[in-house]
């Protein structure tokens, strides 16, 4: 093993400890706060300002509040209390809702689309 470490750490022109410490890092990393949750999707949203129209960021953004708001809402961070934890949960389920109705909205104006104009009485 160590003739691997000694390896992977000359490749990367590192010392073996720094190797080891890495190798550590990626195993185990540091828990992730809420905050420093919010802060990366707040970093997306100021990166969306700056190059305009692009719906997979967009799409990679709201799929990154959805999920931390369900690890808040599941206790993955201790530091939501049961009371908020709950509201969240709320507000996902509301959102679950809101996003069929949009949804079932979207197919019925697509059906309109594709049956054409409607002839008038």
């Amino acid at each position: 093993m160590r003739n691997r470490i000694k390896v992977k750490a000359d490749l990367a022109g590192v010392s073996m400890n720094e190797a080891i410490v890495r190798l550590l890092e990626q195993e185990f990393p540091e828990p992730l706060t809420i905050d420093r949750r919010v802060r990366r999707l707040l970093t997306s949203i100021e990166f969306l300002k700056g190059i305009g129209d692009a719906d997979y960021i967009v799409d990679d953004l709201i799929k990154g509040v959805r999920e931390t708001l369900e690890e808040i809402a599941g206790g993955k961070f201790d530091e939501a209390d049961e009371g908020q934890r709950q509201k969240i949960s709320e507000s996902l389920r509301q959102w679950d809702r809101e996003q069929t109705q949009a949804d079932n909205a979207d197919e019925i104006v697509e059906k309109l689309r594709r049956r054409g104009p409607v002839d008038k009485f």
